[in-house]
């Protein structure tokens, strides 16, 4: 699984090994769950095309690689990102902070959310779950009774060498 960071700063090459960009952004389809493709900041001043379709990436891995570029679809995460998110009572239960993202058919699995610094540090971050979520013009509503929560739990460092 992929989160929104993994893709930014990622450069973006055409498959004859030209630069072409680096990924700023991603878009998504927030109803069918997928990332639409990435907006990028072009190397080539003259260019107005900064699109890559999902369906024109050939691989993401330490670099995207592509076929071609095309005309943008779908709504950015920058957009979505620190959105409100409330509960079916109208209470807001957090903010939008990141999405996770499975990373062979950029299917999104869900959205991270984050109520607060010290409710992070007491309980987690929370996954709300694509399909408990509803999209809003400035407000994400979730229908879930329970979330997922991640945990951050101190351990013991083991030593390699002994």
């Amino acid at each position: 699984m992929k989160r929104n960071k993994d893709f930014i700063g990622l450069s973006v090459f055409q498959a004859n090994s030209k630069k072409i960009g680096i990924v700023v952004d991603i878009l998504i389809d927030f109803y069918n769950s997928k990332i639409t493709g990435f907006r990028m900041n072009s190397t080539n001043f003259f260019s107005k095309k900064t699109f890559v379709d999902i369906k024109d990436i050939i691989t993401v891995k330490d670099k995207v690689i592509i076929s071609k570029i095309s005309e943008e679809k779908g709504i950015p995460f920058s957009e979505l990102k620190d959105m409100d998110v409330i509960d079916k009572e109208g209470l807001m239960i957090g903010v939008v902070e990141d999405i996770v993202v499975d990373e062979l058919d950029f299917a999104i699995k869900g959205v991270i959310i984050s109520s607060g610094l010290f409710d992070k540090i007491l309980r987690g971050k929370r996954v709300l779950l694509m399909d408990r979520a509803i999209l809003g013009d400035k407000q994400v509503l979730s229908l879930e009774k329970e979330n997922i929560y991640f945990k951050s739990l101190p351990h013991k460092m083991v030593d390699s060498h002994e």
